[in-house]
């Protein structure tokens, strides 16, 4: 027997991998060498593995607080071998409105299916009837997205990976676990990833065409607030504004010369900053925020909403807000002289006393910083509503802050009659057309609706009611125009005693308070101050 067969023999005799390391490796120790080689062999192969996707593998990762995100999984959405043909799938009701945003118009019914849904719905049914079909009709529709892991798919001839995952060791983003996406294919040209990407922003933002996107600030990581989408509405007819059309047309005529590309050059070739700024004032309900929406929409313009009143803002998250803003947007302040930040600076006398203690998250040279400082953004539109002017901080409404300022008033006649006709003038006739001869309803048409708002016009009064209180007594009228005629007059007789009712116990209370005030001046020798009641000012539309 030759020497090699006997060492083999005794090789294969040991009859385990220690025996074979130790005839490789007769200097070493067997059973350490082959641990550690058995604890290094996965690591050497994801590393080489990875080497290789480096070099013949190109991919394109998307987080979820990217825009990029929403337009993406809205695509993925409407793909069919994705999301339909999928065996892997995960199930969303969109129960929270960021998610809602990424996967478009609902897949069981559009537009068209609202109305028809909306004609199904006979208020002459019975209550259990209409109670099955309203729960129907709103029930949160289902969506189907592939599940977390990897899927794939072909898009022009090409094999794409879509890989999809939670990102654990980041922070939650609105309450949630971070996720991003990730889509490779093979080879170094990451070109067909990049049309993926932009074909789906393409169709997201043409299935948003007419609509107005509203964005406000919640807190996001820690103390720290980002932009998410609240909601997107269609966009609101200029027409549908109960507003003088003289101002309506200089509105709109200052907002379109300003958003002309050609405006920023002339801005910039000037020295002068891209900002412009407007201020919408006047009594609750009298259109403010609903022009800014139509104003927005006519412009193609996204909403951004802030809070200044939010005890989560700092003057710190509010420049962080400002410095995220798109391009071209506008930002809406509401009710500026409720935030707190804009009462007048008075001049401190030693009557004055110590100032008291405030908390207020937002100074006043906070908000102007943001607003036109050294740092602030350039190209946004600025919009402000007030309840009372007169309670603003004139350094907030100098030209360059404040350069457009639309002050609304009560219900003119004039504005009672385009509100009237706003609410029956656009579907009657239609109503007509389908149920000639079978009601009162059928027979109006343009020429009575004029008539009905003229006489509407004339039993209320002017100047008394907001522009909202008129149309929530529309409301209660919606399918009867000659009803809501004939029964304004006692409900003008209800509003007016309402208000005489209030006033009455408003001016006891100042008299009790009057009193009160005399009595202790009097106790401290001094003689009780006479009070000077103003007329108040009357508010009217202008520019």
């Amino acid at each position: 027997m030759s020497p090699n067969s006997t060492s083999n023999k005794s090789l294969w005799a040991r009859g385990s991998m220690a025996g074979l390391v130790e005839t490789l490796f007769p200097t070493s120790s067997s059973l350490p060498s082959v641990a550690f080689l058995l604890y290094l062999t996965p690591f050497l192969f994801q590393v080489a593995g990875d080497s290789l996707k480096t070099q013949f593998v190109s991919s394109v990762e998307i987080k979820a607080d990217d825009d990029i995100f929403t337009y993406f999984m809205s695509w993925v959405a409407r793909n069919n071998k994705l999301s339909r043909n999928n065996h892997r799938l995960l199930a969303s009701s969109t129960t929270s409105s960021e998610e809602s945003f990424m996967f478009g118009p609902k897949p069981s019914r559009d537009d068209s299916d609202v109305e028809d849904a909306d004609d199904n719905i006979d208020d002459t049914e019975s209550l259990d009837v209409l109670r099955s079909k309203i729960s129907l009709y709103n029930a949160r529709p289902l969506h189907w997205t592939p599940s977390i892991g990897t899927h794939l798919f072909m898009y022009e001839s090409h094999f794409i990976a879509l890989t999809r995952s939670v990102e654990s060791s980041e922070p939650a983003l609105f309450g949630r676990k971070s996720e991003k996406v990730k889509i490779s294919c093979l080879g170094r040209n990451p070109d067909v990833l990049k049309r993926i990407i932009y074909n789906a922003r393409v169709e997201y933002l043409e299935k948003q065409r007419g609509r107005t996107s509203i964005y406000r600030a919640v807190k996001s990581f820690g103390d720290e607030l980002a932009w998410t989408k609240c909601m997107s509405k269609p966009t609101r007819p200029m027409s549908t504004i109960a507003l003088d059309e003289v101002l309506k047309q200089s509105l709109i005529k200052d907002l379109s010369r300003y958003l002309n590309p050609r405006t920023k050059n002339w801005y910039a070739t000037r020295g002068i900053p891209y900002r412009r700024g407007y201020l919408f004032s006047g009594p609750p309900g009298t259109g403010k925020t609903s022009l800014t929406l139509a104003a927005a929409g006519l412009m193609g313009l996204n909403i951004y909403m802030i809070s200044l009143s939010s005890p989560n803002l700092s003057e710190d998250n509010l420049a962080t807000l400002f410095r995220d803003l798109p391009r071209t947007c506008l930002v809406l302040l509401e009710d500026i002289d409720a935030a707190g930040i804009t009462e007048k600076r008075k001049t401190k006398t030693e009557k004055d006393g110590p100032p008291k203690p405030q908390r207020e998250p937002i100074s006043l040279s906070g908000l102007l910083n943001v607003i036109d400082g050294v740092g602030a953004q350039e190209g946004r539109v600025l919009v402000m509503t007030s309840n009372h002017v007169e309670n603003i901080d004139p350094a907030l409404l100098r030209p360059g802050r404040v350069d457009f300022s639309v002050e609304f008033g009560l219900a003119s006649s004039e504005t009672t009659t385009q509100l009237f006709k706003l609410m029956y003038g656009t579907s009657y006739d239609d109503v007509g057309a389908k149920e000639a001869g079978t009601s009162e309803k059928a027979l109006v048409t343009t020429d009575s609706i004029d008539s009905l708002a003229e006489e509407f016009a004339q039993k209320v009064p002017e100047l008394m009611f907001s522009p909202a209180a008129l149309q929530g007594y529309l409301l209660m009228y919606q399918d009867d125009p000659f009803g809501a005629v004939s029964a304004v007059d006692t409900w003008v007789g209800e509003q007016q005693r309402i208000k005489q009712t209030k006033a009455e116990g408003d001016e006891a209370s100042i008299d009790e308070a009057e009193n009160k005030t005399g009595t202790a001046s009097e106790a401290d020798g001094e003689s009780p101050g006479i009070v000077e009641v103003k007329e108040p000012a009357k508010i009217t539309n202008g520019v």
